[in-house]
């Protein structure tokens, strides 16, 4: 777009009067998007021969920049392009230290720091490095160590019961526990506070050791089970005692309706001899005594159902027993 200007500029007389100098203005400001300031400043001082003072006033520019780019060469046109910057050499992302960053990819325990220890450049240019290569920290997930063997079989059971109906899964009833305690749950990541200074914001109490209290409860598609707290430790006898026998031999097994009566109450399976209870495998749940009374009273229960989950459980108490023999010093 210099080009039209500038032939446009080279039919000007040698005395313009202020409508040339008008009309040159209004092409300046026509072009204004794609020529650049210093290609106007320049024009209008030495083709238009305007004053300084006066390019201020049409440019609104300051005094300092009319003053240096009105005398700028018009003939070359890269006079008026951004030159590049002249400075220090770049001693921090060198082609070198840019290949160290790369091979990061993929490793483990590769944190700023220790990067810039290593390379001897600051946080900065490492974390500058990394957005570069598009390298970004992530967390870990976590998930359960299965061998290909395990893995086969929960997919093979996953395909049975994807097709299984609703009337299937409602013979179940899903247990499980959970810990509370009396300071509540607190996650500094996430729990913050707007303030203007960190003095503004109230720390939060708590105590080193917090009192904690275990519930237990079931489910199944038609109702619940009653809550139950334990105080203290949870061992198989407890559990059997208060969960099984008082809770889903007494109670679940026992009932016979459900109309008019509270979900906590009512029939939890169309026959409750159907019933198949699920349960996690924690340590409590898969004692002898606890086994030899679900055998006894309700034989389709976990982790009997699932024989492979049965199987990860006794190579689990032989590698205990193993590491405790090692312990003793007693040969294997």
């Amino acid at each position: 777009m210099i080009a039209p200007f500038s032939r446009c500029c080279e039919k000007s007389p040698n005395s313009p009067n202020p409508k040339w100098l008008q009309s040159r203005i209004q092409v300046i400001f026509k072009f204004k998007k794609v020529i650049c300031k210093i290609h106007e400043c320049a024009t209008l001082f030495q083709i238009g021969k305007m004053s300084q003072s006066k390019i201020v006033n049409a440019l609104n520019k300051s005094k300092a920049f009319v003053s240096k780019w009105c005398r700028e060469d018009l003939s070359d046109p890269k006079n008026f392009y951004d030159k590049p910057r002249e400075g220090a050499p770049v001693t921090a992302l060198t082609p070198e230290n840019m290949n160290k960053l790369s091979a990061c990819e993929g490793e483990l325990g590769q944190s700023v720091t220790v990067l810039r220890d290593k390379l001897g450049i600051s946080t900065g240019s490492v974390s500058g490095g990394f957005k570069k290569l598009g390298l970004f920290a992530y967390r870990r997930g976590v998930q359960s160590r299965l061998k290909k063997k395990h893995i086969k079989i929960r997919f093979k059971v996953s395909k049975v019961m994807r097709h299984k109906d609703v009337k299937f899964w409602e013979r179940f009833l899903i247990s499980d526990e959970k810990i509370w305690t009396v300071d509540g749950y607190f996650n500094p990541q996430n729990d913050r506070v707007r303030a203007k200074r960190k003095e503004d914001v109230e720390s939060v109490t708590r105590d080193k050791f917090p009192g904690k209290r275990m519930v237990w409860l079931g489910m199944s598609a038609r109702g619940l089970t009653p809550l139950v707290h334990f105080k203290g430790n949870v061992n198989g006898s407890v559990y059997k005692e208060k969960v099984l026998k008082k809770v889903i031999v007494d109670d679940v097994l026992q009932r016979k309706q459900s109309r008019g009566l509270p979900i906590h109450k009512r029939k939890m399976f169309a026959k409750n001899s159907d019933m198949i209870f699920e349960q996690d495998f924690a340590q409590p749940h898969s004692t002898n005594a606890c086994q030899d009374f679900m055998e006894e009273h309700f034989p389709a229960h976990t982790p009997t159902l699932w024989r492979f989950e049965d199987t990860i459980i006794f190579w689990t108490k032989v590698r205990r027993l193993l590491e405790h023999r090692t312990t003793l010093g007693h040969p294997i």
